[in-house]
């Protein structure tokens, strides 16, 4: 069933009805669906497996914070919501170390390891096409390649040659594109000094994030 109670101009400029009912291949990003990885891969076979994009949580966020300015949204230190939503014992469990926390940013990066972590640590790599943001960013046609042929869409290959890859997304509100791809990997870890970095380690290693550290975009391993 398609269902439109939520959505806005930017939620539908992708996808028209039209375009959703004619479409051979619908591709669907659920970022919200992130801790339902595991139970997905355990519990279901899929005709085309499922990817499960990795990029760093400071990038995330500072790119969010960029392209839609949601840093406003958070609440200062020591006024951390607890969701009211079924499954909230982890929020409930970890509010006294987040509401210690003394920046907005803290705060997002908390968010997210309590929204990932877990389903880092239990993620079937076997059943899930694991795709790192960096790989895709420095080496995106040997990755697309990578990733169609996990998925079953070989016979797509051939048009790879067709696209350009450093055409700048259509969050690139601000112009800041940066045409170097390992340039624009850096950019957003260059805009944070060593204290707020030294912050951010602290939470990953709160929370026993091990796949990134907060001083590089590059991952300290890759296996899950």
């Amino acid at each position: 069933m398609i269902e439109f109670k939520i959505h806005s101009i930017w939620t539908r400029n992708r996808l028209t009805i039209k375009s959703s009912i004619a479409s051979k291949i619908v591709l669907t990003k659920f970022v919200r669906a992130n801790l339902l990885v595991p139970y997905f891969s355990e519990n279901f076979r899929f005709k085309h497996n499922p990817i499960f994009l990795v990029r760093h949580p400071i990038d995330t966020y500072l790119s969010q914070i960029r392209a839609f300015g949601k840093l406003g949204e958070i609440p200062v230190q020591g006024q951390f919501p607890i969701p009211k939503c079924i499954n909230n014992d982890r929020f409930i469990e970890h509010s006294p170390f987040i509401n210690q926390l003394e920046t907005k940013l803290e705060v997002m990066i908390a968010y997210w390891c309590l929204n990932n972590c877990i389903t880092y640590r239990n993620l079937d790599t076997t059943e899930i096409c694991l795709v790192f943001y960096l790989d895709l960013l420095l080496k995106p046609r040997e990755e697309i390649k990578r990733i169609l042929q996990f998925i079953g869409f070989q016979e797509y290959e051939n048009l790879i040659d067709t696209i350009d890859f450093r055409r700048p997304s259509s969050t690139n509100f601000d112009g800041s594109f940066v045409q170097s791809s390992e340039d624009h990997l850096w950019k957003n870890f260059q805009k944070l000094d060593i204290k707020t970095k030294d912050k951010v380690q602290k939470i990953f290693d709160y929370f026993g994030f091990k796949v990134f550290s907060a001083y590089s975009p590059f991952p300290l391993t890759r296996d899950f």
